[in-house]
Parts: C-alpha cells; sequence; structure tokens
C-alpha cells in the first residue's frame, strides 16, 4: 500500500511539475506578445506624428485607403482650399512629386 501512495505521489507532483512548466511557458510567451504590441503602438505612434508633421509642412494629406493608387489632398488653410489628387502607381515618382508640387 506504501508503495502504491509513493508511486500516485510521484505522478501527482510529476503532473504538477509539467502543468508548472506549461503555465511558464504561457507566462513567457504573453509577456513577448505584449511586448511586441508595446513595440508596434509605440511605432505606430512614431508614424503617425511623422505623418502629421509631414502633412502640416508640406500640406499634403495622403490617403492610404486604395494601395493601388498614389492619392490625397493638398490643403490650403489660407485659401480654404482642397484639391485632391489621385494618381497611378505606374507612373514615375518623379511626374508625381513635380505634379503634387505644382498643386502645392
Amino acid at each position: 500500500m506504501n508503495v502504491i501512495v509513493h508511486l500516485v505521489t510521484i505522478c501527482f507532483n510529476t503532473a504538477i511539475r509539467d502543468e508548472l512548466i506549461d503555465l511558464e511557458h504561457q507566462r513567457v510567451s504573453i509577456e513577448e506578445r505584449r511586448d511586441t504590441f508595446k513595440k508596434r503602438e509605440k511605432d505606430l505612434d512614431r508614424a503617425r506624428n511623422l505623418l502629421s508633421m509631414c502633412a502640416s509642412v508640406t500640406n499634403i494629406i495622403p490617403d492610404f485607403e486604395d494601395p493601388t493608387k498614389i492619392s490625397g489632398m493638398v490643403v490650403d488653410r489660407n485659401k480654404k482650399s482642397v484639391k485632391k489628387f489621385e494618381f497611378e502607381r505606374t507612373e514615375s515618382p518623379l511626374d508625381v512629386c513635380n505634379k503634387l508640387w505644382k498643386m502645392v
């Protein structure tokens, strides 16, 4: 009888130990995901700030809704006007840039 109790205790301790190891792995995984999320959130904040700064300096507000086109708005606060623009991605970056600067 004493041997059976000892074997049950060993099995029980092994199961608990395995469960603790599994929980520790889960905890580490959750911490890694939380850290990744925080980094992405920080990167997104930086991107928003950069976009805001660029829009403020250039008066160009890009529209990222349609990834097949280059589009957005040129805003002139003094004239209280908004000009929409849309270019095909096949246009050269230099042409797009020149056309945008003419609009500004």
